[in-house]
């Protein structure tokens, strides 16, 4: 759904969107170079839409940046057995 950020406060955005959420729906945002994950935490008519409340959980900044090390990474692998010093934290 589109919509467009109104507001930013240190731990939350407030978004215009053209349709009500439930509070705790889980929402990701894409926007330039970063994802904003977060769980809708109020939801109000407003001005023939909805202004809803955001808290940020979790902020991704750098993602052309992150995505050029991806590919770099992918690259260079080498399999498992190759890699030196490397600890374990997969965990079954």
């Amino acid at each position: 759904m589109a919509g467009r950020i109104v507001d930013v406060s240190l731990h939350g955005l407030g978004l215009r969107l053209p349709a009500a959420l439930p509070i705790g729906t889980a929402i990701k945002i894409e926007a330039g170079d970063e994802l904003v994950l977060g769980e809708v935490s109020d939801c109000a008519p407003q001005n023939g839409g909805f202004r809803v409340g955001l808290a940020v959980k979790h902020r991704l900044p750098g993602l052309a940046q992150l995505h050029r090390l991806n590919r770099a990474l992918h690259e260079t692998e080498q399999p498992v057995s190759q890699l030196q010093g490397v600890s374990s934290i997969i965990e079954r």
